[in-house]
């Protein structure tokens, strides 16, 4: 929500149990899978990059609920818990060389 001029009135209205619509924007310079998010027709952020390049469904099957509401003070990156549900895919979504574990024997890095 953080680059969306406008976003805090919409989320004003946003209540727990809302449906998000899911749009395509396929011409996005940073993201040609980024999936924007919207209620009651005013765009109000975007889905996460991970899961949105991860998904290999149309947008309109992307269902999208909240599930809290987190009023200010809290941080725009927190202001709505959300709900995604999607159909299965294949491949799995998060199953590429990206999301396996770190062997046991992996060395921390450095803060």
């Amino acid at each position: 929500m953080r680059h969306v001029e406008g976003a805090e009135e919409a989320i004003a209205k946003v209540t727990s149990g809302d449906a998000i619509q899911v749009v395509s924007e396929p011409d996005n310079r940073f993201n040609p899978k980024a999936l924007k998010l919207r209620f009651a027709g005013e765009f109000i952020g975007y889905l996460p990059d991970y899961l949105a390049s991860e998904l290999t469904c149309a947008p309109e099957s992307v269902e999208v609920r909240v599930r809290k509401v987190n009023a200010p003070p809290a941080s725009v990156h927190q202001r709505l818990l959300l709900d995604v549900g999607f159909p299965a895919a294949d491949p799995l979504p998060f199953t590429g060389e990206t999301y396996q574990p770190l062997p046991v024997n992996a060395s921390p890095v450095a803060a």
